[in-house]
């Protein structure tokens, strides 16, 4: 799935928008989402969607 179609919601810590940041691992592509304001992050995760998730439960 592109980045595009994915929903992001709002930092949980700061209410600015996230990023997502994809890195490639010995081959595999891992990706996490970061606040461009204050930095909060979810760790690596093995996709895009599995970050988003992770990101968008924050509370």
């Amino acid at each position: 799935m592109s980045k595009n179609k994915i929903k992001l919601s709002p930092c949980p810590v700061c209410g600015s928008r996230p990023m997502m940041i994809e890195a490639n691992r010995a081959g595999e592509i891992y990706c996490k989402i970061m606040c461009q304001s204050c930095g909060a992050a979810v760790p690596f995760m093995h996709s895009q969607e599995e970050a988003a998730d992770a990101w968008n439960r924050r509370v």
